[in-house]
């Protein structure tokens, strides 16, 4: 077998055994970072039946609740067996899929600051964006801080993160993801990170 011959069938072979592998792991953590756990955050376990959110998250949108479908896709996530997409199918501007933090997990997290990050695959998108999503709450439900990074279309899966400072006075504490308008966003491996602030950090 000539030398180019032999170039050419270990090339092959190395395109199959990365087709076979699929995309390397992320590292769990940023450097210098310390991750907070949240449940289900690769979306594996299978929604219960009867419910339209996946388990450990919740659900909502702007007033009529038939105005998106919210769905697992089994393969060609991110990461993992399965990804969980939000689709408007009706006429309301929002919806959101969000894991929260009630007062007892919320406030060891008051001042620190956190990065959530997760990955997302867009899809006919209008007039709006989606993207990852932080919402502080005070006692009385008012909104202390948020944080997004809302995304137009894009091709395939991408990694996209939003930073927030916790206030003091939080409460409860959202962290997930946000679609405004038409389209579809599908999400995987969502990821909590508490990092050292950067410099003008708010």
């Amino acid at each position: 077998m000539s030398a180019r011959a032999i170039a050419a069938a270990c090339a092959a072979l190395l395109v199959a055994s990365c087709a076979m592998q699929g995309p390397a792991p992320l590292p769990a953590t940023s450097p210098g970072s310390e991750g907070v756990a949240l449940l289900n955050a690769g979306f594996e376990e299978p929604t219960r039946p009867g419910e339209n959110c996946p388990v450990s998250w919740n659900c909502s949108m702007h007033n009529d609740p038939h105005s998106f479908r919210f769905f697992h896709v089994n393969g060609g996530g991110a990461s993992g067996a399965r990804a969980y997409c939000i689709e408007s199918v009706g006429k309301e501007p929002w919806a959101r899929m969000t894991q929260v933090f009630g007062m007892e997990k919320a406030a060891p997290l008051r001042g620190a600051h956190l990065k959530l990050s997760l990955a997302i695959k867009l899809d006919g998108l209008t007039l709006g964006g989606a993207g990852p999503l932080m919402i502080a709450q005070g006692g009385s439900g008012q909104v202390l801080r948020n944080s997004t990074n809302l995304q137009s279309a894009k091709a395939g899966w991408q990694r996209f993160e939003t930073e927030m400072e916790v206030p003091e006075g939080t409460f409860l504490l959202e962290v997930g993801v946000l679609l405004q308008g038409k389209g579809r966003i599908c999400v995987d491996d969502v990821r909590l990170e508490r990092t050292a602030r950067p410099p003008g950090a708010v």
